[in-house]
């Protein structure tokens, strides 16, 4: 095992310990590649629960635990970040097992490309990695608003951050929105893209979703971070009229058609559209201030 000083793992979590202990047993494995620290960062809500989450790091000598009381995966995110006192930060969801050479994987991707970068790793959600079902997690949008993987020779817009490394310095400097619920990897896509960071992805460091894992992207509940993100690309981050416009008329067209079986989901997705709006005006300046962040010496 080579020690390796510059670079960690963090893990945000939040009433999951038996996920977290598949993790971390995963990460064991990988240490036997690379030595890295791992630093948990837990929000569990109740105390049985962060007893639980310090049993199953106490299992491991080489986890660091934080406790805090973050909402959001945003505000999970930005402790992680500032937990860490590494240069490179390997981010792992709690849900996810990596392969044994996955973050050697992604240290060794980062290194081909510009300081200014973050990659992703390739997340499979169930089934067998495929030509198809690959495990891409770097996102093209569609100008319907919702995005998907991006095909040879594409430029992400985003990247989905269940596994993933950045440079500390650039996890400072693009802090993540601790004022939305979800979205959290659409939002902070576009803020990286607005300060020229470069967004990769490693096919080759790979790691799975636990089985029970679902992806559904149109939750009615997530609907108000969802346009609030897609509109902050397109009128604060990175400015492009034309696709604000599509995302307001295909979007909201796309959305009724989803929603619209029912009069209940039909007035969840109408309500959660109009609050996304508001709530964006209302955080113009907080977001401004996002974007204007200096970066760290």
């Amino acid at each position: 095992m080579s020690a390796s000083p510059g670079v960690c793992v963090t893990i945000p979590t939040k009433n999951r310990p038996e996920k977290l202990r598949r993790c971390l047993d995963s990460l064991a494995a990988a240490r036997s590649n690379r030595g890295f620290t791992v630093h948990v960062c837990d929000s569990s809500t109740d105390d049985a629960t962060r007893q639980q989450v310090r049993e199953v790091c106490g299992a491991h000598d080489f986890v660091d635990l934080v406790l805090h009381d973050g909402w959001n995966a945003g505000m999970a995110r930005n402790v992680c970040t500032r937990s860490a006192s590494e240069d490179l930060i390997v981010s792992v969801d709690d849900d996810v097992r990596v392969e044994a050479d996955a973050i050697d994987r992604l240290v060794e991707a980062y290194h081909t490309y510009p300081a200014r970068s973050v990659v992703a790793g390739s997340v499979r959600w169930g089934g067998e990695y495929t030509a198809v079902q690959d495990g891409r997690t770097a996102i093209k949008m569609r100008r319907i608003g919702y995005g998907r993987p991006i095909e040879d020779g594409e430029a992400p817009d985003f990247l989905v951050t269940a596994l993933f490394l950045y440079p500390r310095w650039i996890g400072l400097m693009c802090p993540w929105n601790e004022r939305i619920p979800t979205s959290d990897d659409r939002f902070v896509g576009a803020v990286w893209r607005s300060r020229d960071v470069h967004l990769a992805w490693a096919p080759e460091a790979r790691g799975v979703h636990d089985d029970d894992h679902v992806l559904d992207r149109f939750e009615p509940e997530q609907q108000l971070s969802h346009v609030y993100a897609n509109l902050f690309d397109a009128v604060m981050a990175n400015p492009r009229p034309l696709r604000a416009l599509e995302y307001e008329v295909l979007g909201f067209a796309a959305g009724l058609k989803a929603f619209g079986r029912s009069a209940a989901g039909l007035r969840h997705f109408v309500k959660a559209w109009t609050d996304g709006h508001r709530q964006l005006i209302r955080d113009r300046v907080y977001l401004r201030e996002l974007l204007e962040r200096p970066e760290p010496r």
